[in-house]
């Protein structure tokens, strides 16, 4: 700590001035950078597992701190919400700052919403050294339950699907059918084929008498 004389000489008073402007100019460096730190989060994955489990990975700009200087609380706005910590397992959202894990890029949570379909979560960062706090954006994530759901509507539409009738597409292959456009082009074809047979064995036979 600095300690400041009540009287000083000449020297001291062109020092004073030194001294106050360069411990000014460390706490408003201090200040600005704490201020300039930011967080936010992304799911890897939109839906959690389906034990609940969901993988966060989280962007920061940390201005003269390191991530060993923050720890992480997760919220949630319905339903209970855990976060992962190495020497303790899962912890509560609602324990105290010092139960919490520190900061990382990676961490892991585990919500249980019940029967919701669709949870907000966000995180309040808590600066160890400053004792400041920051908040995440909120992010919109579905449970399980939405996929377990839609597997099994998914299961109701194949099962409920129509049928195909082989039956009557088989015999109809097996049995050709003949159109009447048809018939009314082969039977003049066979009548004068049959006649033209007919006049050739007859002239043949006059011939050979």
């Amino acid at each position: 700590m600095l300690v400041l004389p009540l009287c000083f000489g000449h020297n001291d008073a062109v020092r004073f001035p030194i001294v106050f402007f360069f411990l000014m100019f460390i706490f408003s460096s201090r200040v600005c950078a704490e201020n300039l730190v930011h967080f936010d989060f992304l799911p890897v994955s939109p839906v959690t597992s389906s034990s609940g489990v969901l993988n966060i990975i989280f962007s920061y700009n940390l201005v003269g701190f390191e991530p060993k200087d923050f720890v992480v609380r997760p919220k949630i706005l319905a339903g209970q919400i855990n976060i992962w910590k190495e020497s303790l397992g899962w912890a509560a959202g609602g324990l105290s700052w010092s139960a919490l894990p520190d900061l990382s890029e990676n961490m892991l949570v585990k919500i249980n919403a019940g029967s919701l379909e669709n949870v907000g979560i966000s995180f309040e960062i808590q600066n160890k050294l400053t004792g400041k706090i920051y908040e995440t954006p909120k992010r919109n994530v579905k449970t399980y339950r939405v996929f377990d759901k839609y597997a099994k509507n998914l299961q109701l539409k194949v099962f409920d699907a129509p049928k195909p009738e082989t039956d009557t597409i088989y015999s109809n292959a097996e049995t050709p059918v003949i159109s009447k456009g048809s018939l009314s082009i082969c039977l003049p074809t066979f009548f004068c084929a049959f006649l033209a047979g007919f006049l050739i064995r007859r002239f043949s036979i006059k011939i050979a008498q």
